[in-house]
């Protein structure tokens, strides 16, 4: 992907980052209209937070993959401070989140791939 594309990515990752640390520290919760509950949530949150990555910026996914682990950790092991529940099923569905993300992220860069190489023939 272009320079540009990968910019953007980073960016939209942090960001991503953010929201996720905001809403996972608020001592009330935070009710989604998305389906599947608490581990739900998390999946979605953590695929989102990785693909930008993985489809325009693959080569930071190296580094961005432990470090979002790790994010994840660490708000399971801080939570209690803000009044919420640690649980090892977070951090679960978390990895499963970034698992699919990736997977996702890179199936789509290659299929877009695959589609300007055609085009340029």
């Amino acid at each position: 992907m272009t320079p540009i594309a990968q910019k953007i990515a980073l960016a939209l990752t942090a960001l991503i980052a953010v929201v996720i640390t905001a809403i996972s520290l608020n001592p009330a919760g935070f009710d989604t209209p998305f389906p599947g509950g608490d581990k739900g949530h998390h999946l979605i949150a953590y695929a989102a937070l990785i693909f930008p990555l993985a489809l325009a910026a693959r080569s930071s996914l190296s580094w961005a993959v432990p470090a979002a682990l790790a994010l994840g950790v660490v708000i399971e092991l801080v939570q209690p401070v803000a009044g919420r529940m640690r649980e090892f099923g977070d951090i679960v569905a978390n990895g499963l989140g970034l698992t699919l993300g990736v997977i996702l992220g890179l199936a789509l860069a290659r299929m877009l791939t695959r589609r300007a190489a055609g085009r340029a023939d």
